[in-house]
């Protein structure tokens, strides 16, 4: 019942000084105008690990996010309007990849000299991720007692290149190929298309108090929520509305909420 036990060995170690650091100049055109640029770069550290007794050393992964905005104030001040393009490359990705098993290889060959090779799910880097996409964010409060807030995102991140991701679970590992090329396909997890909009109308009542009253919707596209890309892990894109309704102190120190999500 102990199954496989394989003779000590010395793992490759990970040893390395991880850089980071953050570059944003930004330049104020009037009280009501700013403009910026980000740089930031940031290093994950790699794994010192064991694939079936040999040592498989996972290197770190390092990460430049890229970001130009600006941040403006229009309409007399009553409307906030910020926008970003940003661009976020990824190299040497740490993620689950199927990778060449030698034991099991050498083992089987051992009984058939022409067996295939074998591979077996471990934690590898992916030579390139990118994401990129545009940011709006934009308040109004010109009309009285009431805030208007809408935001929205539209990111494209895939995969640049990764040639050997698992194969999804209904594809199996028995027949060749034991691996799939995901490049240019979109990241699990990853809406393209997310937006949210929410109203917000407070009024004071009676001495000291406050009645408000909040709407808020939000959307996402659909997105697939496996990490293999299944056909079965894709998650249909929706909706979700919440209102609130409330009175409390103006100072704050007291509150009652009636929360409805759908």
């Amino acid at each position: 019942q102990m199954g496989v036990v394989f003779d000590e060995i010395n793992v490759e170690p990970f040893e390395k000084t991880l850089p980071s650091f953050v570059i944003s100049p930004t330049y104020k055109w009037h009280d009501n105008l700013t403009t910026y640029f980000s740089w930031q770069h940031g290093e994950k550290a790699g794994i010192a690990q064991a694939t079936n007794g040999i040592s498989n050393l996972v290197t770190e992964e390092k990460n430049d996010a890229y970001e130009l905005g600006l941040k403006s104030l229009l309409l007399n001040n009553t409307l906030v309007f910020n926008l970003a393009l940003f661009e976020m490359n990824i190299k040497d990705s740490q993620q689950t990849s199927r990778v060449f098993d030698e034991y099991t290889t050498t083992l089987n060959r051992q009984a058939d000299p022409n067996a295939n090779d074998v591979y077996t799910n471990a934690t590898a880097n992916i030579p390139e991720v990118r994401a990129r996409g545009v940011e709006i964010d934009r308040v109004y409060s010109g009309i009285p007692n009431t805030s208007i807030r809408v935001a929205g995102a539209i990111t494209d991140a895939e995969y640049i290149d990764f040639t050997n991701s698992p194969q999804p679970s209904e594809n199996g590992y028995t027949g060749a190929p034991q691996y799939q090329d995901v490049s240019g396909e979109t990241l699990p997890g990853a809406s393209k298309y997310s937006f949210n909009i929410g109203v917000d109308y407070r009024v004071p009542v009676f001495d000291g108090k406050e009645f408000h009253t909040n709407l808020n919707a939000q959307y996402n596209s659909k997105f697939n929520s496996d990490n293999s890309l299944s056909t079965y892990g894709w998650v249909d894109g929706r909706t979700l509305v919440d209102f609130g309704i409330g009175i409390g102190n103006s100072n704050q120190t007291f509150d009652v909420n009636l929360v409805v999500k759908n």
